[in-house]
């Protein structure tokens, strides 16, 4: 399994665009949009645009991609999406959950909402590489799959 992700600075339309190509993979299913009104994920992305618009930040988004060697079942992707929550503050952030098949494979990619509101602050998502490395092992230990692979994101 590959887990990689970093904070982007990327545009609401470029970021939803590039989710929803449909000419580079052979199927692209949003499965769910949470803690926003938006009815779709350009709409999302320019919410959690919007909300972080007074802070000092230029990435409003988490953006983190799952590709496993096997395919999950639903209840592992939201074993894998609480625990990377949990490791890095998102838990309770809005998010989008996006699923690709691509030669095949599927893949799913997850986009948070950096900005929290509770406590009026970005969330911090330093030293990203050892905090996706200590998910990795847990859920390697967990769903018993190969050793999983983490890569920094390239922003």
């Amino acid at each position: 399994m590959i887990i990689k992700g970093s904070a982007r600075k990327q545009g609401a339309k470029p970021l939803a665009d590039h989710l929803m190509n449909a000419t580079d993979n052979e199927r692209v299913k949003v499965l769910e949009i949470v803690g926003t009104m938006a009815k779709n994920l350009f709409e999302a992305f320019r919410d959690f645009e919007e909300v972080a618009s007074g802070s000092r930040s230029q990435r409003p988004y988490y953006h983190v991609s799952i590709s496993p060697d096997r395919p999950l079942t639903r209840q592992q992707l939201d074993r894998a999406i609480s625990l990377m929550e949990q490791t890095f503050g998102f838990s309770g952030q809005p998010r989008a959950l996006v699923e690709h098949v691509k030669g095949g494979r599927e893949h799913y990619h997850v986009v948070w909402q950096r900005y929290d509101l509770t406590h009026d602050r970005m969330i911090e998502y330093g030293h990203n590489y050892r905090r996706h490395e200590q998910v990795a092992r847990q859920l390697e230990k967990e769903f018993g799959q190969d050793e999983i692979v983490i890569r920094a994101m390239p922003i």
